[in-house]
């Protein structure tokens, strides 16, 4: 797992606050990727799903790591995922058939 780097601040009326986060090395990795409809235009709204399939072809051996909406463009990311680990996206979006997506990292 990665290190969680948090703070808090309240500013006041006209203040300016600035910061400096030093995040420690993260050696995993995400996936991005575009959702467009069968007329290649943008997907918005579409939801993608990430699952590590924990080596097993049945779904519901599949655990959910992250899930997201597209944004306008048909953007998405996920993650994140590490080497060696086989995952599954699946998107649905109405108007579009749900597809499974195999990914080995």
């Amino acid at each position: 797992m990665g290190v969680l780097s948090k703070f808090f601040f309240k500013a006041s009326d006209g203040e300016r606050a600035e910061t400096v986060v030093h995040l420690a090395p993260d050696n995993r990795s995400i996936i991005t990727g575009r959702v467009l409809d069968s007329d290649g235009k943008p997907a918005g709204d579409a939801c993608v799903l990430l699952y590590d399939t924990m080596g097993k072809q049945e779904f519901e051996s599949y655990a959910l790591i992250d899930s997201m909406f597209t944004d306008s463009d048909g953007a998405f990311v996920l993650g994140p995922v590490s080497g060696g680990t086989l995952y599954a996206v699946y998107v649905y979006h109405r108007g579009i058939r749900t597809r499974q997506l195999e990914l080995k990292g």
